[in-house]
């Protein structure tokens, strides 16, 4: 599993902080450029956002993310992020490779389940080759895939979805796949953008766990 981020928004704190600035003044763009660019004043205004649950001016700053590497069953997750636009490798017109492909590691850390695991898919890869072969389109050939097969999708989201999409999918209740995505979205925003992600990643990081049922692994490890 690899993640990019490959485009975003021109300054996206600066972008964030005339968005916040511009609800609370009634100065003029010229005016707001100056103050709205210092890093003082962003720190302050999107910490001010964030404790008052102003969330908005999130919305105007977007990431572009190349997702490669994870299976259709995560993508399948992914997707329900329905603010968001996504573009994915079509399984109707691009033909799929047997060995691409991931094994959730409870069957991979178990030589026997693994084995059992790679012969199905084995099977189930020679059939689609032979199906297609044998002039079934390649659309039809595909209901045979499993959701391991692996797939590439590029998606973009604004940074208010961006943070409730890292809220959720870190959480140790997400589906391990999911979480690993999640995980490279935070470390690589924080990386570039460390002022955009304060306050963000999953609840149990400031004590306010919601999860009915909490993991043996809770609370989560700070990245």
């Amino acid at each position: 599993m690899k993640v990019r981020l490959i485009a975003e928004t021109n300054n996206p704190e600066y972008v964030v902080t005339l968005a916040a600035a511009t609800c609370y003044s009634d100065k003029e763009y010229t005016e707001l450029y100056d103050k709205c660019n210092d890093k003082k004043y962003q720190e302050t205004l999107i910490t001010k956002l964030l404790s008052s649950g102003h969330e908005s001016p999130f919305e105007h700053a977007c990431f572009t993310f190349f997702i490669e590497g994870v299976s259709r069953s995560m993508t399948h997750q992914l997707v329900r992020h329905r603010i968001a636009s996504y573009s994915q490798r079509s399984q109707r017109y691009t033909k799929m490779k047997p060995s691409e492909f991931n094994i959730p590691e409870s069957i991979s850390s178990d030589p026997e389940k693994k084995k059992a695991f790679e012969e199905h898919l084995k099977d189930t890869f020679q059939l689609y080759d032979e199906l297609i072969a044998g002039g079934v389109p390649k659309e039809d050939a595909r209901e045979i895939l499993p959701n391991a097969t692996q797939t590439t999708i590029v998606m973009t989201m604004n940074l208010r979805e961006l943070r409730h999409f890292m809220e959720l999918r870190m959480c140790n209740r997400a589906s391990t796949e999911i979480r690993a995505v999640a995980d490279e979205v935070y470390s690589i925003l924080k990386m570039y953008h460390p002022l955009l992600v304060i306050g963000a990643g999953p609840k149990c990081w400031y004590g306010k766990c919601t999860e009915e049922h909490k993991t043996k692994d809770c609370p989560k490890k700070k990245i």
